[in-house]
């Protein structure tokens, strides 16, 4: 019930993340550091995700990884979990809010996608079909 309801929260949780806004000083220093910029960081959600990771790991129960990496909460259309770890978090690119709506998966910071990844290795540790997955969503991209 617990790995049910992270699941449930990741795959309904709106993309909070964002880019602070930078003053024009600020700009410049930034600018000099290779463009790196800060984000707003959605902690609830880096949690989740590295709550799932740990209790996976610590049940290490190939056919519960198996259930969770191919689950949908919605309609039997609907993507799995590991497709929507993927999608939704793991490989997006940092993007800026002034050009993308706040729900775009494209402002995501480096924290939520490193524990989405640690996540889906969590879930690929000898799960040959989440492993599957997951190489079959690497390739199309």
């Amino acid at each position: 019930p617990l790995l049910y309801w992270i699941t449930h929260e990741i795959r309904v949780l709106p993309n909070r993340e964002r880019r602070e806004p930078i003053s024009s000083a600020y700009k410049e220093q930034q600018q000099q550091k290779y463009q790196q910029q800060e984000y707003i960081v959605d902690q609830y959600l880096v949690g989740l995700l590295k709550l799932a990771a740990k209790i996976t790991e610590i049940l290490n129960c190939t056919e519960l990884k198996s259930i969770i990496g191919y689950f949908s909460h919605a309609s039997s259309s609907a993507s799995g979990f590991m497709h929507l770890l993927f999608e939704k978090c793991a490989f997006a690119i940092p993007g800026d809010n002034t050009k993308q709506s706040a729900s775009s998966t494209k402002t995501l910071s480096r924290q939520t996608q490193e524990a989405t990844r640690y996540l889906m290795l969590s879930l690929c540790q000898e799960c040959l079909k989440n492993a599957k997955i997951l190489c079959n969503l690497l390739l199309d991209q």
